[in-house]
């Protein structure tokens, strides 16, 4: 808990179900290496090799005894257990949620596989998660609003931006453009809304390309142009790797309107910046509320034509549109600078 509550460690442990992702961008990847250089101990425990906690014994009772414990979306019910069993023996429990499960195991628009696990989730693992937890870490106040009637310590942290290049993507010439969609297979229907727009602007401008990191999954239409790159999906890891190796000029974001989308976090601002090129955003929450229309990204609307007219605007303007790409890399580097989750886990921390 916050500084003064009594209950504080210089020990952290993230207790891990592979929500690596969310693991990373928010504690990880940001606020760990600045923990340790002040002297604490942060271990992230893979969870997923152990079928039962009990085969860590002895060193595990060591490792939880006064630790301040994280767990992200999920956790089995062997280790939730185990924590129920030792609750009195950590010094905290932060949950860290970064997308509305109950929307998620509601929405019939999501694969089926990912709707019935985020169901069992939901179901069975978060009630037991937030009766542990003593705070609720969301990204933003749409999803803060949904979980507190269910919790009494519900917080805020927005999304981190884990790296960026020193300037935004060179501008574009005429047979150089390159247009990117990495959103995950959850988001497939997203992309199929405006998949015919897509289409007709990559007939209309013979130098562009499409990126789109779905493999199998893309929309027929486009995984069928010669002029798109369909990637497979890839590990975490993996991923990081080549977005920090790939540069974009436009990046697509587009949310439709769906109980589950619009407590999503404002990550594909992060990452279409980090690649150095600017966004079009659907034109709601969360990116309603972060991006300056025509400054640093684009609001569509929910038509493809508007995505159409706005992505040839784009494309007609190389220069216009390189700056607002610088700008929207310096909005990321503020709003998303692991300084801010310096503040925000140090506070928690003795």
């Amino acid at each position: 808990m916050a500084r003064g509550s009594g209950i504080c460690g210089s020990r952290w442990l993230l207790l891990s179900d592979g929500a690596l992702p969310t693991e990373d961008i928010y504690f990880m990847a940001t606020a760990a290496p600045w923990l340790r250089y002040a002297g604490a101990t942060v271990t992230r425990l893979d969870t997923r090799r152990w079928a039962s906690p009990l085969l860590c014994w002895p060193w595990l009772d060591r490792t939880l005894a006064g630790a301040q414990i994280i767990v992200c979306r999920s956790l089995s019910e062997a280790w939730i257990d185990l924590l129920e069993t030792r609750r009195a023996q950590v010094a905290s429990v932060h949950y860290l949620l970064d997308d509305d499960l109950d929307a998620a195991a509601r929405d019939p628009g999501l694969p089926t596989g990912y709707r019935e696990r985020m169901g069992w989730v939901s179901r069975r693992i978060m009630p037991r998660l937030l009766a542990l937890a003593d705070e609720v870490v969301v990204p933003n106040e749409e999803l803060a609003a949904r979980i507190r009637p269910r919790h009494s310590r519900v917080v805020t942290l927005a999304p981190a931006l884990l790296f960026s290049p020193e300037m935004a993507t060179p501008e574009a010439t005429s047979k150089g453009w390159r247009l990117g969609y990495h959103g995950t297979r959850a988001h497939r229907r997203d992309l199929e809304q405006i998949s015919s727009a897509l289409v007709s602007v990559l007939e209309a401008h013979s130098g562009l390309m499409l990126e789109v990191a779905m493999g199998r999954y893309t929309p027929q239409s486009l995984r069928e142009h010669d002029r798109v790159g369909a990637l497979a999906p890839m590990a975490w890891h993996t991923y990081l790797r080549h977005l920090k190796g790939s540069r974009l000029h436009l990046g697509l974001a587009p949310l439709w309107p769906t109980t589950f989308n619009t407590a999503k976090s404002h990550i594909k601002f992060l990452e279409i910046a980090a690649m150095g090129g600017v966004g079009l955003f659907s034109r709601r929450a969360p990116y309603s509320n972060i991006v300056s229309d025509g400054e640093d990204g684009l609001l569509v609307d929910d038509d493809p034509a508007d995505w159409q007219r706005c992505l040839v605007r784009l494309l007609e303007s190389p220069r216009e549109t390189h700056r607002m790409a610088q700008r929207a890399l310096e909005k990321a580097r503020d709003i998303g600078s692991a300084a801010h989750h310096h503040a925000f886990w140090g506070e928690r921390q003795c």
